[in-house]
């Protein structure tokens, strides 16, 4: 009796082979996953702001803050001070920053100086992944990929490719034109 203990050399060769091409088949494949998940994030986070936006203008109707020039806004209320009119509304970061429960409106918008902080809080989103940066005129806010080539000022002109070369929600806070627009040509 013959008795078979292994592959021949040829047998392994042919395996190898049909794994290399069904590697180079998929491969592909799993690569574009990553550009879709990225994507897809960008459009649930877009969702989020803007669900939290008219969240936060709608918490500035009731607490009848949404006609003033300057409005701090409770939108946690264990994390606001107990009396909102104590804190001073002079359009600054230092006037929020130590209550998380506080945001800043200007004219029903976020304020420009305080937006980024604020966006920072009304949506929960995974800081080891993604950053904000500002850029040019206060209201211009970046939501990028952390560790982008480019920072959200080399995106910014007179208006904002939805195709260009980021990967990043782009922030528009001026008044009733504000917007939250995506940014995928890079992902």
């Amino acid at each position: 009796m013959n008795i078979r203990n292994g592959f021949t050399l040829v047998e392994l060769i042919v395996v190898i082979v049909i794994l290399g091409i069904l590697a180079a088949t998929v491969a592909p494949k799993f690569v574009d996953l990553q550009s879709e998940a990225k994507v897809a994030t960008l459009k649930g986070l877009k969702g989020a702001y803007e669900s939290a936006l008219r969240m936060v203008t709608s918490k500035a109707v009731l607490q009848s803050k949404d006609k003033a020039r300057c409005a701090n806004v409770c939108i946690n209320s264990s994390r606001c001070p107990a009396d909102m009119s104590a804190l001073p509304c002079t359009n600054s970061r230092s006037d929020i920053e130590a209550y998380p429960g506080v945001v800043q409106l200007e004219d029903g918008n976020l304020n420009s100086n305080t937006a980024q902080l604020s966006l920072e809080r009304i949506v929960d989103f995974d800081r080891s992944q993604w950053e904000f940066s500002s850029c040019g005129p206060a209201g211009n806010i970046c939501m990028m990929v952390k560790g982008s080539a480019k920072s959200c000022c080399s995106y910014i002109g007179s208006s904002v490719n939805p195709e260009g070369d980021a990967c990043m929600l782009h922030f528009w806070l001026y008044g009733s034109n504000s917007k939250v627009q995506i940014v995928s040509g890079g992902c």
